[in-house]
């Protein structure tokens, strides 16, 4: 059960299952269930998938929001004020994020331990951002230059201890999906994807 506008609302009635079926366990190997479902609130229709095993007890959930074909491609979010740190987008998967001033640019789609595909908010980015170059960085076989790692590293600190180092976050995904769920100051603006 669930609230909407007040009113009791059972969630079960508003998914709609559109495909079941079994498939191999990614764990044991063992057959597992894989159902992709939809489900429609007041204001946006979300596709879930889930793997559920029942020997292993192994299961994961997807949930992608079934975006109108407007919807963006690229987006700049301007961090230069607190308040743009709880900017709330939608960062669907195989996006890239770069942050122009810092020369940072990370294709998310190579890294299979850090998971977009996400509602998070704009310091929740640089979070992720700052974590995978604390581990990169470090990493003395990947030739990185450790000057430019630091000078990235202080700025995202200092963008999300007070933005009073502006950075600008380029969110592309070339098959679109982009969704600002929230923005406070209006700091969110349309970018093209660039061909590289």
């Amino acid at each position: 059960m669930g609230y909407v506008g007040g009113d009791r609302v059972d969630i079960q009635e508003r998914i709609n299952v559109l495909t079941e079926q079994k498939i191999k366990c990614p764990v044991c190997g063992n057959e597992a269930n894989f159902t992709v479902s939809e489900y429609r609130s007041l204001y946006e229709t979300l596709v879930i998938t889930t793997i559920k095993c029942g020997y292993c007890g192994y299961r994961k959930s997807d949930v992608t929001p079934i975006i109108e074909e407007d919807e963006d491609k690229c987006l700049k979010v301007k961090v230069e004020h607190p308040k743009d740190l709880s900017t709330l987008i939608f960062v669907p998967p195989s996006s890239s994020i770069e942050l122009p001033e810092l020369e940072v640019k990370i294709d998310f789609a190579e890294f299979t331990d850090i998971r977009m595909g996400s509602y998070i908010t704009v310091d929740g980015i640089l979070l992720y951002i700052a974590e995978l170059l604390e581990h990169t960085c470090s990493r003395l076989e990947l030739g990185l230059d450790p000057s430019k790692c630091e000078y990235a590293l202080k700025n995202i600190r200092q963008a999300l201890e007070d933005a009073s180092t502006p950075i600008t976050i380029r969110i592309a995904n070339s098959y679109g999906n982009i969704k600002v769920v929230k923005s406070y100051r209006g700091n969110v603006e349309k970018c093209v994807v660039s061909q590289s």
